[in-house]
């Protein structure tokens, strides 16, 4: 009988106990040299609650309750953003999972301007009427321009809790009927139904600031205020909502990191709903923002869109750590730090 990936991670912790050094030898040993089978299984996994889930189809606009098919929306525009850093045949650069080789990897993808960051959100016609202004080339980066991206950037987050809600939602039903009695099985089920349950709550708040944030733009009363830092390297986007709110917390706390390249500007900054909490999370966050990013970058890879040039110039050490598995391998200050000094510089293009 082949061995599962459990199978495997199980015995070298019971082989290295006790030896932490020991330990991450042996983890990094496996993950670079997957069995074949392991490898197979991860990739027929990531198929089954990664990939399919992900199709276009099924998927719903949902802005103010519209209930149209959605269509490709981007959360960068492809327009007044991606084509400056895009190459003279509309490509950029993705990170991706190592498919192909080795699932535990990220590798570089080349990829159309036209389809990164896309995600099934907006029907054709909200899509358009929305952000038609933002997508000018001539758009001034303000207060405006900040909120209709983080709207953007909202929705794509909202999908992605879809998302999980629904993968979570395949594997209990993928659960044979014959061991649902099982008590290990029926830890398992209720350990994805509390998942479910804990993204259910974090996508109604994010609906509300979702709407929130809307009606600012509408009344020119912005919920979404921002700071922003010194220019970062030319060569590369990103935009993120993080929800950081705590039980305690009155209001939401939500932040939303982004480094835009736009015509006329490189713009990086922290946008922040405009309430106490969330205003104190993003000082901190401006502080150590440069490591803060190199975090964030880590762990949301596959947001990262960069030029073909920008692509080849990063170090082949900085590589090594950023294209690794964020959940398998739990990088601290020092790393945040070597990747934040190749995106905050300022390398001109070729």
């Amino acid at each position: 009988m082949e061995k599962s990936y459990s199978d495997h991670i199980y015995e070298i912790l019971e082989v290295a106990e006790g030896n932490p050094i020991f330990k991450d030898l042996l983890l990094n040993l496996f993950f670079n040299n997957l069995p074949e089978s392991v490898s197979r299984n991860i990739k027929k996994t990531l198929d089954t609650y990664k990939l399919k889930p992900r199709a276009k189809s099924g998927w719903h606009c949902q802005h103010r309750g519209c209930q149209e098919i959605s269509c490709a929306s981007h959360e960068i525009s492809e327009n007044s953003v991606l084509k400056n850093i895009s190459s003279l045949d509309s490509n950029v650069v993705i990170l991706k999972r190592d498919i192909k080789n080795n699932p535990i990897y990220y590798v570089e993808g080349i990829q159309h301007k036209r389809n990164a960051t896309n995600f099934p959100g907006y029907c054709s016609k909200h899509d358009a009427l929305l952000f038609s202004d933002i997508d000018s080339s001539d758009t001034p980066f303000d207060i405006h321009y900040v909120n209709k991206q983080c709207l953007r950037t909202t929705r794509a987050q909202i999908f992605e809790m879809d998302f999980q809600i629904k993968a979570c939602n395949i594997f209990i039903n993928d659960v044979p009927e014959e061991i649902r009695g099982d008590e290990e099985v029926k830890e398992v089920v209720s350990n994805f139904n509390n998942k479910k349950a804990i993204l259910e709550s974090k996508r109604q708040r994010l609906w509300g600031v979702y709407n929130e944030i809307f009606d600012g733009i509408e009344s020119k009363k912005y919920a979404l205020n921002f700071k922003s830092f010194p220019p970062a390297a030319v060569g590369f986007c990103f935009s993120a909502c993080i929800d950081l709110t705590m039980s305690e917390d009155k209001d939401a706390c939500i932040l939303y990191p982004c480094k835009l390249d736009i015509k006329s500007s490189s713009e990086t900054f922290i946008a922040y709903l405009d309430n106490d909490v969330s205003k104190d999370t993003s000082d901190w966050f401006a502080r150590s923002h440069q490591i803060r990013f190199g975090q964030l970058m880590y762990e949301l890879k596959s947001k990262l869109i960069l030029s073909e040039h920008f692509a080849s110039i990063i170090p082949e050490d900085v590589k090594v750590i950023l294209y690794k598995d964020d959940e398998l391998y739990k990088v601290g200050p020092v790393e945040h730090y070597f990747i934040s000094r190749v995106f905050f510089s300022t390398p001109t293009h070729p």
